[in-house]
C-alpha cells in the first residue's frame, strides 16, 4: 500500500518548506479540482524514500479555511496527517485545537497524527509547553509534538518517520483492543 502524507497547516507554517526539505523529485504543484465558488485547489507534492520499496507521497494542502470540504476528502484520501503549526504565528495553540476539531469531525477511522511546531527560532520566548493542553490523546495515543526546522531534512524525516510508526502501529493493532 503507498503512504500518502498530508501536510497541514495555516499559511506560512512551512508546508512547502518540508516537502522541499525531503523530496526526492522537484515538489510539483497538482490541480486537485475545483471546490465552491469554481476556485481551484492546488496541492504541493512531493515524493519521500523511507527505504521500504514504495515511494511516500507527500501532499501540502492550503489551509481547511479556504477549502473545507475539499479539505475533508484530502484527509480521507490520505494515510496520515503531519500537521504544521507555526510557533510565530498569533494563536497557536488555537490552531492546534482548530485542526483537531476539523480532524474529529471526519468520516471514517481516525487517521494517524502527528504535530511539529515550525518557527520556534522566532518566537523562543514561547513556551512549548502551550501545545500540550491543545494536543492532548489522538485515538488513544498521546499526540506526537515536537519543534521542527521545517527547512531541515532531519527534522521533516523525524516527523513523517514518527508518522509512518503510527500507521504501522495502527495496522498491526488495529481491531485488538487494549490490555490491562
Amino acid at each position: 500500500m503507498q503512504e500518502r502524507v498530508l501536510l497541514a497547516g495555516r499559511a506560512g507554517a512551512g508546508k512547502s518548506a518540508a516537502i522541499r526539505a525531503v523530496s526526492a523529485i522537484a515538489p510539483t504543484l497538482t490541480d486537485a479540482g475545483r471546490v465552491a465558488g469554481g476556485a481551484a485547489l492546488e496541492l504541493e507534492t512531493g515524493v519521500m524514500d523511507i527505504g521500504r520499496g514504495a515511494p511516500l507521497m507527500l501532499y501540502g494542502a492550503p489551509s481547511p479555511e479556504r477549502f473545507d470540504a475539499a479539505w475533508e476528502e484530502l484527509v480521507d484520501r490520505c494515510t496520515g496527517v503531519l500537521l504544521l503549526v507555526d510557533h510565530s504565528a498569533a494563536g497557536p495553540a488555537e490552531a492546534l485545537r482548530g485542526y483537531r476539531k476539523l480532524l474529529a469531525r471526519r468520516r471514517g477511522a481516525p487517521r494517524p497524527l502527528v504535530v511539529g511546531v515550525t518557527h520556534t527560532d522566532i518566537a523562543p520566548h514561547r513556551p512549548m509547553t502551550i501545545y500540550r493542553a491543545a494536543a492532548g490523546r489522538h485515538d488513544d495515543y498521546p499526540l506526537p509534538l515536537f519543534a521542527m526546522d521545517a527547512r531541515k531534512p532531519l527534522d521533516v524525516r523525524a516527523g513523517v518517520l514518527t508518522l509512518v510508526a503510527l500507521l504501522e502501529m495502527h495496522r498491526r493493532f488495529a481491531g485488538a483492543g487494549t490490555q490491562d
